[in-house]
C-alpha cells in the first residue's frame, strides 16, 4: 500500500509540473447493469454460471475521480458487484471434491469490490476548435476483493472462496471530439502468461450539454481465461453503463 501511495503521488506531481498548473479535475458516479457468463471448476467437473447455478443480470453503482493535465492523465475508480442465483440441478456436478446431484437446490453468489487506477500518456494528440482526435498508452491496475459462495439445500454443502487479485495491464485508449460537445472514447487492455489472459475492454460516448457538466452512456466487458489440471476460470462480465461527470477547470 506504501508502494502504490508513492506511485500515486509521483503521477500526480508529474501531472502538475508537466501540465504548467493547467489541470482538469473530475468525478461522478456509473451505474452499470453486467451479466456473467461462462464456466468455473475446482477440484472439479466444469460448472456453467447460466445454465448450471442460474446466475442472472445484475445492476451496481460505482463512482470515479480523474485528473487530466495535458498529456498525462490519471483515473481512479471504485465499483461493487454481486451476482445471485438458485437453480434446482439437471445435471449432478462436482465441486471442490463434493457432488453436488441433479434435482438437488443450489445457491450461489459471486461478489466483489474493484479497485482500479489507469493511467495513460497520449502519444498522438491533434485538437482545433471543434474537431480532435488523440491516441494513448495506457497501464491500469485492477485490484479484486472477491467473495464466492455456493451451497446445496439437501446436503449442507456449503464452500466459500475469498480471494484478493492484483491484476496489472497494458494497453491503447483512442478519444475522438465529433463536436465540441460530443466525445468517443474507446479502450482496451491485457495481460497474458503462460496461456492464461485478462482482458478488458470499454467504450462510451460523453455529451457535455455545458462545460462542466458531462453524461455518457457506453458498453464494457472484462474476461478472464485462467486453466491448470484442477482449476478452471473462462468468465467474462460484460454490459452497459452510465455515468455522470463533474468537471472543474484550474
Amino acid at each position: 500500500m506504501k508502494k502504490t501511495s508513492l506511485l500515486l503521488g509521483g503521477i500526480i506531481v508529474l501531472l502538475i509540473t508537466s501540465s504548467g498548473y493547467a489541470l482538469e479535475i473530475s468525478g461522478g458516479s456509473i451505474y452499470t447493469k453486467f451479466e456473467l457468463s461462462g464456466k468455473i471448476k475446482s477440484e472439479g467437473t466444469d460448472i456453467d454460471m447460466e445454465k448450471d447455478l442460474g446466475m442472472e443480470d445484475e445492476e451496481s453503482w460505482g463512482g470515479f475521480f480523474e485528473i487530466d493535465g495535458k498529456r498525462h492523465h490519471l483515473l481512479a475508480s471504485l465499483s461493487t458487484q454481486k451476482f445471485e442465483g438458485s437453480k434446482i440441478l439437471e445435471a449432478p456436478f462436482e465441486f471442490r471434491n463434493k457432488t453436488y446431484p441433479a434435482s438437488t437446490r443450489v445457491d450461489s453468489k459471486i461478489e466483489y469490490n474493484l479497485y482500479e487506477l489507469q493511467y495513460h500518456y497520449d502519444l498522438l494528440d491533434i485538437e482545433n476548435r471543434i474537431l480532435g482526435f488523440s491516441l494513448a498508452s495506457l497501464f491500469k491496475v485492477s485490484v479484486y476483493e472477491i467473495d464466492a459462495n455456493i451451497k446445496d439445500s439437501s446436503f449442507g454443502y456449503d464452500e466459500t472462496y475469498q480471494e484478493t487479485l492484483f491484476v496489472p495491464t497494458i494497453g491503447f485508449l483512442i478519444r475522438t471530439n465529433l463536436t465540441k460537445f460530443l466525445n468517443l472514447t474507446a479502450q482496451a487492455s491485457t495481460i497474458e502468461y503462460s496461456g492464461d489472459s485478462y482482458t478488458e475492454y470499454k467504450a462510451f460516448l460523453e455529451i457535455s450539454p455545458i462545460e462542466s457538466i458531462g453524461l455518457g452512456i457506453g458498453y464494457e466487458g472484462r474476461k478472464v481465461d485462467y486453466a491448470e489440471k484442477l482449476d478452471l476460470i473462462d468468465i467474462e462480465s460484460k454490459g452497459a453503463f452510465a455515468q455522470l461527470r463533474f468537471l472543474y477547470k484550474f
